[in-house]
């Protein structure tokens, strides 16, 4: 079995004109916070830019539309994933599209 590991994901909103980056740690990363910090909204930004649509999203995320990079590891490999909007583009281990 091949091993994931998510390395960071770093989020720029174009409108609010700010940028969030957040690391992981290779073995657990603990995301706490009280209601109504961003938590959900972190964890939704991952699935997104995977492409994966999440079943609820709150309303003023979706008015932002970050533009949002994964950095994550296959098996020691590096690669990252960029989605800005309804584009995306997936970046190998030498930043080649």
């Amino acid at each position: 079995m091949k091993k994931f590991v998510l390395s960071e994901i770093m989020l720029l909103s174009t409108t609010e004109k700010k940028a969030k980056k957040v690391k992981f740690d290779k073995r657990r990363t603990l995301i706490l916070g009280k209601n109504g910090t961003g938590k959900s909204c972190l964890i939704k930004s991952i699935y997104k830019t995977f492409g994966a649509p999440p079943y609820t999203d709150h309303p003023s995320w979706k008015q932002i539309n970050p533009i949002s990079i994964v950095r994550f590891e296959i098996d020691g490999l590096k690669y990252s994933i960029l989605k800005d909007g309804k584009m995306y583009a997936i970046y190998d281990n030498t930043d080649e599209l």
